[in-house]
C-alpha cells in the first residue's frame, strides 16, 4: 500500500523553464535537486520561490492581505490554477498579516494541501521570522498561557498556550531597538506581535500592539525561512525568502554589526547566511 505522502513525494518535482535556480536564496541539503526550480520572479505582486504540482511558495510583499478583496489569495488563484476540481480549489495554507512579508504557502492540489497541513500539525516544518523590536529582547522562549490569553480578550471562548522561541541577533542601545530571530512552536493569529507586546518589547512601529514610535507607517516582521524535515526530503533543508529592501535599509541604519558588510554584499545575502547558519546549527 502506498501512502498519500509516498505518492506525493514521487510526484513533487516539476520542470519549468521560467523558474530559475537562486543559489543564494535557497539552501541545499545534499538532496538531488536537478528537477527543482527556484525563483524570485515577480509577476503582478507574486514573487515565486518554489512551485511544484502540489505546492506553491511565494514571497509576500508588504501591504497586501492574505485573504479578502484584492488579496494575494485572489491574485494567486487567477495566475496559478492548480488541480481545481469540485472538491478542491487553490488556497493559502496559512496566513500572514497585511504588513508582514515573507514565505506564504499555497496548495496546488488536494494532496498537497493535506500533506502540508499534516506536516505543520506533526512538527515537520519549522517556521522562522525576522523582526525588529523596541527595547532589548531576551533570548528565551515566550510562553503565554491560556489564562493570560483569556484575560486579554473576550472574543474567543477557548485558547491554547502560545509558544515562540526568541533569539536576539543584535541590540542598538542608542536606538533601543533589537534585531530578533523567531521560531514558532505554535502558530496562532498575531502570535509574535501579541507576544512582543505582552513582554513589553513591541515590534518597531506596531501601533496596534503598543508601539508609540512613529518613524515608519508599518512594523517590521518578515517570514524569513521554512525548515523541512524528513517528510519533505525532496525539498532543500531550509527555504529562505529574500528580505525586503525596506527592511534592509533599516538594518543598515540601525545595526552596525551588519551595516558595513551589507554595503559590499549583494542585497541581503550576508545577513541571510548568518541567520541560516544559526538555524542550521540549531542555535534557535
Amino acid at each position: 500500500i502506498i501512502s498519500i505522502e509516498d505518492a506525493l513525494l514521487e510526484d513533487f518535482l516539476i520542470e519549468d523553464d521560467e523558474l530559475k535556480i537562486q543559489q543564494a536564496r535557497v539552501k541545499e541539503s545534499g538532496v538531488p535537486l536537478h528537477n527543482v526550480k527556484y525563483s524570485t520572479k515577480q509577476n503582478n505582486q507574486v514573487s515565486v520561490l518554489l512551485k511544484t504540482d502540489h505546492l506553491l511558495f511565494i514571497n509576500k510583499q508588504l501591504g497586501i492581505a492574505t485573504h479578502g478583496k484584492d488579496s494575494i489569495d485572489e491574485i494567486v488563484k487567477k495566475q496559478f490554477k492548480g488541480k481545481n476540481s469540485l472538491s478542491f480549489s487553490v488556497a493559502a495554507l496559512h496566513r500572514l498579516d497585511k504588513n508582514t512579508t515573507g514565505i506564504l504557502t499555497f496548495s496546488q492540489s488536494l494532496q498537497g494541501a493535506r500533506l502540508f497541513s499534516k506536516a505543520i500539525r506533526d512538527g515537520m516544518i519549522d517556521r522562522y521570522y525576522l523582526g525588529i523590536n523596541e527595547g532589548i529582547v531576551e533570548s528565551k522562549q515566550w510562553r503565554i498561557s491560556q489564562e493570560i490569553l483569556q484575560k486579554c480578550s473576550t472574543k474567543e471562548k477557548y485558547y491554547q498556550e502560545e509558544i515562540t522561541t526568541v533569539r536576539l541577533i543584535e541590540y542598538n542601545k542608542n536606538e533601543n531597538l533589537s534585531l530578533v530571530l523567531y521560531k514558532l512552536i505554535t502558530g496562532k493569529k498575531h502570535q509574535i506581535r501579541k507576544g512582543a507586546s505582552y513582554f513589553r518589547t513591541p515590534l518597531f512601529c506596531d501601533k496596534k500592539y503598543g508601539s508609540k514610535r512613529k518613524e515608519y507607517s508599518a512594523y517590521f516582521l518578515h517570514a524569513f525561512a521554512l525548515q523541512f524535515k524528513t517528510m519533505f526530503n525532496v525539498f532543500p533543508s531550509i527555504m529562505i525568502a529574500p528580505i525586503p529592501e525596506r527592511f534592509i535599509k533599516v538594518i543598515k541604519k540601525i545595526f552596525p554589526e551588519f551595516s558595513n558588510s551589507l554595503e559590499t554584499m549583494q542585497e541581503a545575502s550576508f545577513l541571510e547566511n548568518i541567520l541560516y547558519s544559526q538555524i542550521k546549527n540549531k542555535k534557535i
